[in-house]
């Protein structure tokens, strides 16, 4: 188990299956020329949640590599929503994330062209733990929200991962 300060970092109480979770921005990610983001979004490990099984939320590899599939056979399309309000009713996005993908020691140089000068740098840093790590592609359309992660004043992405999504067309 994480130490109390990390869990509280990283996930936050959302709807029954929901859970929320906070990655930094960083703008040694951002990509100018594609409007794109590189997040981690969650490592493996576990966390204390309200709403998990026995109140732990736990992110293994197998976990990871499942959200990753799932994203890249479209299950809930190919692209995601950014959403400033975790609302269902949402009508904007200040952009889409485009990809998913789970980085580690093993596969950290398939990835290298993702991330630019220190960004690289800080990844390689982070995976020498061992774990996995799940990234994200975020494609910024939104001018003024990407400025805002450029000057620091936004520097957190706070996301959702639904354990539980039915399919509203088939019921899967």
């Amino acid at each position: 188990m994480q130490d109390k300060n990390k869990v509280e970092e990283y996930i936050r109480l959302g709807t029954e299956g929901t859970f929320r979770f906070t990655a930094n921005l960083h703008e040694q990610s951002i990509d100018l020329e594609k409007n794109t983001v590189e997040v981690e979004l969650i490592e493996e490990g576990s966390w204390r949640h309200p709403a998990a099984p026995n109140g732990v939320f736990v992110a293994t590899k197998e976990r990871i590599s499942t959200w990753v599939k799932n994203f890249k056979d479209g299950i809930m399309g190919n692209m995601l929503p950014l959403d400033f309000a975790h609302s269902p009713d949402s009508k904007e996005t200040p952009g889409w994330i485009v990809d998913l993908y789970e980085v580690n020691n093993n596969n950290l140089v398939e990835f290298k062209d993702k991330f630019k000068g220190k960004a690289f740098d800080l990844v390689k840093q982070k995976v020498q733990d061992g774990k996995s790590h799940l990234f994200a592609t975020l494609r910024i359309t939104e001018p003024t929200v990407l400025e805002r992660i450029k000057n620091g004043s936004l520097c957190f992405i706070s996301g959702e991962i639904q354990s539980a999504w039915e399919d509203p067309k088939n019921g899967q």
